[in-house]
């Protein structure tokens, strides 16, 4: 076990008894992730979402997931999410989808470096962004990938991504190693991260 989750966590809105809500579940999953240490000493993780405007689910499309005001909320709500980490010994990764505010690793990256918390990560589940031309490419998606988020990856989802033939041809989720992932580059890219990590730590 490597992370506490609380995925379903919604920051896009200016409502403060909305925000402070998700702010108390956030110091939950801390409180829990604190029993998590690694054995190369580095914090345990909380996971969290963007959250979405669409009441059907915080992982669902909505238009407005990609306005200015909504971008501008998150980073504010993850400035907040930051201090809790922060003050907690906890790293916060936030998790992306093509569907929701972090739309892309690089959106992702940009959104957490204006959120300017050192606690602040980004959750790389390579899955959640692979359109099916990625899915067709996933060697050089996952080197664009990694190169983009680069120091402020802190946790990953290991799963796979199919294509299917159904109504339409569409990317699911499928089991490690039953989809198109280019797994082998996907688990040397996240050793190299965990050893430069150590190498760090420990200098």
């Amino acid at each position: 076990v490597c992370e506490v989750g609380v995925y379903s966590t919604n920051f896009l809105t200016d409502d403060e008894d909305v925000v402070s809500q998700w702010l108390d579940r956030v110091r939950e999953a801390c409180e829990a992730s604190q029993f998590l240490v690694s054995d190369g000493g580095e914090l345990p993780t909380a996971v969290i979402g963007c959250g979405s405007h669409n009441l059907a689910g915080a992982w669902f499309w909505d238009k407005r997931n990609f306005s200015e005001e909504t971008r501008k909320n998150l980073v504010a709500n993850l400035s907040r999410v930051g201090k809790i980490g922060e003050a907690m010994g906890v790293n916060i990764a936030l998790e992306g989808h093509v569907n929701v505010t972090a739309r892309s690793g690089p959106v992702a990256a940009e959104i957490i470096r204006e959120a300017g918390s050192s606690a602040l990560r980004v959750h790389l589940d390579p899955v959640n962004w692979m359109t099916l031309d990625e899915c067709y490419d996933s060697t050089s998606f996952l080197k664009s990938l990694f190169d983009a988020v680069g120091s402020l990856a802190g946790s990953c989802h290991a799963k796979d991504a199919a294509v299917r033939d159904e109504l339409i041809t569409r990317v699911v989720e499928c089991p490690p190693g039953d989809g198109c992932l280019d797994y082998p580059t996907f688990m040397r890219r996240s050793e190299e991260r965990r050893v430069e990590k150590e190498c760090r730590y420990r200098w």
